[in-house]
């Protein structure tokens, strides 16, 4: 059992800890308790805690100078902080001088297990702390983002200059026999391995049968620097994404789209879609399919050739169009299962627009439904919710539905939800210790980076900024 020290100057709160928390099924057992940060300091030197339990504003010395004054000389005792919401700069400010958690009161069970759990982790691995979250260093082009991240990469054995191997999966994390690489989760079904080229090269390409569970492994090879990582990531995934364009799940290393002027070939087919050339845009988009299965194209091509329909949509059925925008990867692929299905629902969509005259409802659903709808968004936006599954689940036309969010919100239901996603992403960023990754599922975007854009673009800064903003 692991010994825990509980310290607050209010003797109800000592009491709920010790009485409202079950401490041996986390592997803890409370060895004292005390009243004050000098009373406090006596005790861990003379008990030896393992994890302390400290309040904020206590007489005679403050927790932030108990946890400065204590690990000065004991840094593998943990510290886990007690607050109200009002001093919430000051819990953050404890995360800052190595405080591993801190909790909220009243206090949460669930909470509190959550970070004795945490603590235990940590002082299994020998109190060795959780690695740093990389992912918003990789999107920051600072000097201090950068050297953060050369001191992650250095501890695990990559330094400046040296050829590494990166590997991308999408799906269920891979079983690699090699011990020389880190992995990196950047989302919730995406993992990313890197090693040193001598270490890791051979084991990566040697990956030959695509384990069960994964949907698609991308491998790419580049020199490592701070501010490459993040284009090397990308370049990754874009290969292991692979299975959407082929309609197989595959292992791929490269695209074999170098006797192909995909530039060209997407000039026709926008200007196919301006002279309004049925015939003529099946055939770009035949042709891009069969491209498509020889691994010749790309996702990011599939996602440009499904926006210039989307484009030629708003030219020709009005605004509200905007919504079936596609901004990344995972949102394509939750509209089809491969390119083969996206291609056959443009060729649907363009040949009835063109065949025939598309009526848009206006008075046939009352304002009722669009209260259903509201209320359904409202308990599920941290979900995946589009229009169509919208128009799907209440068998409503979907361009409806984009009219009665402007006429009755003032707003598109892209603005709605990402405001509701944004205002709770808040709300954890300020009350929890959740890492950016953790909340950016939470909120509903399986793409962190993607997360990490969309924040920015609404709040002005970071996450991270956000965070630790006074």
């Amino acid at each position: 059992m692991y010994k825990v020290l509980i310290v607050d100057d209010e003797e109800f709160i000592v009491k709920s800890l010790l009485m409202g928390t079950d401490w041996n099924s986390c592997g803890f057992e409370v060895a004292g308790s005390a009243r004050d940060g000098v009373e406090a300091y006596e005790k861990i030197c003379r008990i030896k805690p393992d994890l302390v339990f400290t309040d904020i504003r206590m007489p005679g010395m403050s927790g932030l100078e108990l946890i400065k004054n204590v690990q000065a000389i004991h840094k593998d005792i943990l510290f886990v902080v007690i607050s109200g919401y009002a001093e919430f700069a000051y819990a953050r400010k404890a995360l800052d001088y190595g405080a591993v958690g801190y909790c909220l009161k009243p206090f949460d069970d669930e909470e509190i297990t959550k970070v004795l759990r945490k603590a235990a982790k940590i002082l299994i691995n020998g109190g060795r702390k959780e690695k740093p979250d990389i992912i918003p260093l990789l999107e920051e082009e600072t000097s201090e983002a950068r050297h953060q991240l050369d001191s992650y990469f250095t501890s695990n054995g990559i330094a400046e200059g040296d050829k590494i191997v990166i590997v991308a999966s999408i799906g269920k994390e891979l079983t690699i026999e090699n011990k020389q690489y880190t992995a990196i989760k950047t989302g919730s079904n995406k993992t990313i391995y890197i090693g040193k080229y001598e270490d890791f090269s051979s084991i990566a390409h040697s990956i030959e049968a695509i384990p069960e569970g994964v949907k698609g492994v991308g491998i790419y090879e580049g020199t490592y620097s701070a501010f490459s990582m993040r284009k090397y990531i990308d370049e990754a995934f874009t290969l292991a994404y692979q299975f959407f364009t082929t309609g197989t799940r595959k292992i791929t290393n490269g695209i074999n789209g170098n006797n192909i002027d995909i530039e060209t070939l997407m000039a026709k087919y926008e200007n196919a879609f301006t002279k309004m050339d049925l015939s003529e845009l099946v055939r770009h988009l035949d042709n891009f399919y069969r491209n498509a299965v020889d691994g010749r194209l790309s996702i990011k091509h599939a996602m440009n050739i499904f926006n210039g329909y989307v484009k030629f949509s708003i030219r020709n059925l009005g605004e509200d169009c905007y919504e079936e925008y596609v901004y990344n990867f995972d949102d394509l692929c939750y509209l089809f299962i491969d390119m083969y299905t996206m291609v056959e629902y443009i060729k649907e969509k363009i040949t009835g627009f063109m065949g025939t005259n598309i009526n848009v409802l206006t008075d046939e659903v009352r304002n009722e439904y669009f209260k259903k709808i509201i209320n359904y968004i409202n308990q599920n936006f941290f979900k995946d919710i589009s229009i169509r599954s919208l128009a799907q689940d209440f068998v409503i036309n979907p361009n409806y539905i984009s009219q009665l969010f402007r006429k009755e919100l003032g707003m598109t239901f892209t603005d709605y939800i990402t405001k509701m996603r944004m205002n709770y992403a808040k709300e954890l960023l300020q009350k929890t210790e959740y890492s950016q990754g953790e909340i950016a599922a939470k909120c509903g975007y399986s793409d962190y980076f993607y997360f990490i854009r969309v924040f920015k673009k609404t709040t002005g800064v970071t996450p991270g900024q956000f965070r630790h903003k006074e």
